[in-house]
Formats: structure tokens, sequence, C-alpha cells
């Protein structure tokens, strides 16, 4: 009988202790923690489950309540704690078949749901700067350039253009990324562990849903019309493009799985995508193609 009540009572302490740690490394005088201020939140969630991970969730954000303040707690838990909240209920949430089958979500909907978050945040941003007296682009252009002045060495006229041109796309970006690798990183550490409540599952089976193009094209739609919106569309080709990135990563590793190379390859490329740059554009471009033709499904046919 003790045990059925001290291991809730455990769960709970726990949950507590993780949303408290996340609130201390998302402090902004920790730069550097701050890239991991969501780990906490996810060893808990992808633990425990989706009501522990709601637990510490709120402790952090009440904790930041009293710690940060209205303005920073808003930004704290519109960048660190809703993709936990999101991401472990969708990665924990399990779903029936068309047999009434019970599965585990795919990932390509938590990867979706991220993206138009990313999304929605940079048109809230942008429609919150048309409310003031200067646009985001503007005020963009204003933070970069007096950031740029205490740069002993000028930067060229064009690096700061693209700085201004960008930076909310990046700061998305980066957002983004950070979410996906504190989740990895959790979920690595739970399965070494044993701890973890369902399978890593593999990128070979990450897949978009079909009108996730139409994101990428109305983006590039708005690119072209100049402006504010045009800014925002400059800004949503680069958040959207992320989700086909991925999809390129999981054409890659489906292909080392056919031609079954040695996982020193896989490494090699990844490192060689990063060092030069261009290589990320490319894999962009083949997961366009594959979610356009599905030319894995052929891949994965041949494998077998």
């Amino acid at each position: 009988m003790a045990n059925k009540t001290t291991a809730p009572t455990q769960n709970l302490v726990i949950a507590a202790g993780g949303g408290l740690l996340s609130l201390a490394l998302g402090a902004p005088y920790i730069i550097l923690f701050m890239y991991f201020a969501q780990l906490p939140l996810y060893l808990v969630g992808l633990s425990l489950g989706p009501r522990e991970g709601i637990i510490a969730c709120l402790v952090a954000f009440l904790g930041s309540l009293f710690v940060f303040g209205i303005p920073e707690s808003v930004l704290y838990i519109t960048f660190q704690i809703l993709p936990v909240f999101l991401i472990v209920k969708g990665f924990l949430t399990q779903q029936k078949d068309s047999s009434g089958k019970l599965g585990w979500p795919t990932i390509g909907s938590t990867l979706t749901a991220l993206i138009l978050i990313g999304n929605l945040l940079l048109i809230g941003a942008d429609l919150w700067f048309a409310t003031l007296a200067t646009g985001l682009e503007t005020y963009i252009a204003s933070i970069v350039e007096k950031t740029t002045a205490l740069i002993p060495t000028p930067l060229p006229e064009g690096t700061i253009s693209l700085l201004i041109a960008f930076i909310p796309g990046l700061v998305i970006v980066s957002w983004l990324w950070m979410s996906i690798i504190n989740t990895l990183l959790a979920q690595s550490i739970l399965s070494r562990f044993g701890k973890n409540l369902r399978p890593s599952p593999s990128i070979t089976t990450l897949y978009l849903p079909p009108w996730m193009i139409w994101i990428l094209l109305g983006s590039v739609l708005l690119a072209f019309m100049g402006g504010h919106i045009g800014y925002v569309g400059k800004n949503g080709i680069l958040i959207s493009l992320q989700a086909f990135f991925f999809i390129g990563l999981a054409v890659l590793h489906s292909l080392c799985q056919k031609w079954k190379l040695n996982v020193i390859v896989l490494i090699g490329f990844y490192l060689l995508m990063f060092l030069l740059g261009w290589p990320i554009i490319l894999v962009a471009f083949m997961g366009i193609l594959d979610h356009l033709m599905d030319f894995r499904q052929h891949i994965d046919a041949k494998r077998t």
C-alpha cells in the first residue's frame, strides 16, 4: 500500500524539481545554460508522462512569474515551456489506427506543430510591431546597427543587410533546433538508463502532411510582396524550410541503410554539411522533392 502512494508523490516531487531546475537554467544571467533550460522538463515528461511534464512546466512558469516578472515570463513560457508541452504530449499520446490498434504518434506531426507555431510567432511579432510607431524590420535594423557599432572591426554592409533581413527567422529557427536537440538528448539519456516511456523513433519514418508544401509556397508568395508582408515571407521561408531539411535527412538515412554504409560515413557527411554550409540547402531541396514525389518509398521497397 505504501508503494502505491509513494510513487505518485515521488513523481510529483521529481516534476517540481525538474521545473525549478529548468527555471534556474533559464535565468538570463546564465546564457550558456539557457540552451538547456528545457532539458529537465523533457526528462520529466518523457520518463514520467504528460501529466508530470505539465506539472513541471507549471512549476517553472509560476516560478518565472515570481523571479523574472510578467514580461520575461511571457517570453519564458513561449520559448521554453510551450514547445515542451507540445512535444511531450504529442510524443506520448497514443492513437488508434484504422484497425483500432493503439500506436505511437508519428514524429512528423510534432515537427509540423513546431513549424506552424514558429510561423505564428513570426506573424504575431510582425502584427505587434505594426501597432507601434516602428515596424518589425525597422526595430531589428536599429538593434543590429547599435550592436554592430560596438564591434571593433566593422562588418561588411552585405552581412549587416543579411542580419537585418533574416534575424527574426534565425531566432525562431534557433528556438526550433534548441527544442529538437533537447528532446533528442533527453530521449537518449532516458533510453540509456531504460527510463523512456516510448521507443525512440527512427528518422526514416518521418513524413509531413501533404499540405505542408503550401505553407512554404505561401511564404515564397509573401516574400515577393515587399514591405512588412515581404519581410514576414522571407523569414517564413527560412522557418518552413527546416521541416523539409529534416525530410532530406530522412532520405539520407534511408539511402545509407539501403547501401549499408558505415555510420562513420553518415557522421562525416553531417560534419561536411555543417562546415561547408551549402549541403544544407541541398538536403532541404532533396526533402522537398521527396515530399512531392515520395521516392523514399521506392528506396524502402527496394531494400525489402
